[in-house]
């Protein structure tokens, strides 16, 4: 049997490690995953039908949203802390998107807009990057598409807009970015705390092994908050689920109040359950 010492997370070990976190977590597992079931029997369902940019959007979105509903619990369940974080960021941000793009046509083109501002950002870096290359070189297509989309831009009277302000427009509860998409920030990026507990030195401090799991950390909150996430996209009306779908979806609700009583009476989700 591999071991994840000399294969790391694509060792028979790893896998191994599922069904101890399956077993250890049966409660939470069990409930993430007939929560997935149903969305993915409900995307069948949806009465949105793609009839104008809002109803396509959050359609869109809400598909980004269960891939990485999917993604968090399988990094998750190996004790892939540091991955399953980071993508449950990407979870959060997709759903802050949906949300917001649910409210309004007026939202919807701010969203769109806003990656055409940052596509001008990302042609402009190659056109540098390109220049430094081949000096001399021919740039003008780049050049006039990068100056087209700029008028473009322009023309729309609108504005770049970073997550705070995507999350503002979704009216959802503002410790969703105080607190869990700022949090989970680090665990996208190089953070020294994480990089100093992954190091393992002897007593000369030469370093001895790097090990990055499996940890599970706080799993079990952030489990409860992906189904949190996954749920407010699911209510979205530009999806147009049935109302027989809807009352089925509250359905879950007993089960995740019951589980995030309990993580507050541990300590572990003081003041996160959502409002």
């Amino acid at each position: 049997m591999t071991t994840i010492a000399t294969h790391g997370f694509l060792s028979d070990e790893a896998e191994n490690s599922v069904k101890a976190f399956e077993a250890k977590y049966s409660e939470i597992c069990s409930l993430y995953r007939r929560l997935g079931e149903f969305a993915h029997l409900a995307k069948y369902e949806f009465k949105g039908g793609g009839r104008n940019a809002r109803q396509i959007l959050v359609a869109l979105l809400f598909g980004r949203t269960l891939t990485a509903y999917e993604g968090t619990y399988l990094l998750a369940a190996r004790g892939m802390e540091h991955d399953y974080q980071a993508l449950l960021r990407t979870l959060l941000d997709t759903m802050f998107h949906a949300v917001a793009a649910d409210k309004n046509h007026e939202n919807v083109r701010a969203i769109i807009w806003a990656s055409e501002h940052q596509k001008v950002k990302v042609l402009q870096a190659v056109l540098a990057e390109d220049n430094k290359a081949q000096p001399k070189g021919d740039h003008s297509e780049l050049e006039k598409q990068i100056e087209k989309l700029r008028k473009d831009v322009q023309a729309s009277g609108t504005k770049p807009m970073n997550m705070r302000e995507v999350m503002s427009m979704a009216e959802l509860p503002s410790w969703m970015y105080q607190l869990a998409y700022r949090s989970l920030c680090l665990s996208a990026h190089p953070d020294a705390n994480r990089l100093q507990k992954a190091l393992k030195t002897a007593s000369d401090g030469s370093v001895r092994e790097i090990s990055w799991g499996p940890q599970y950390g706080g799993v079990e909150l952030e489990l409860t908050f992906a189904m949190d996430c996954l749920i407010f996209v699911m209510q979205c009306k530009s999806l147009g689920m049935p109302k027989s779908m809807l009352l089925q979806l509250q359905q879950f609700s007993p089960a995740l109040e019951r589980i995030h009583e309990r993580l507050a009476r541990e300590g572990d989700a003081s003041d996160t359950k959502p409002t």
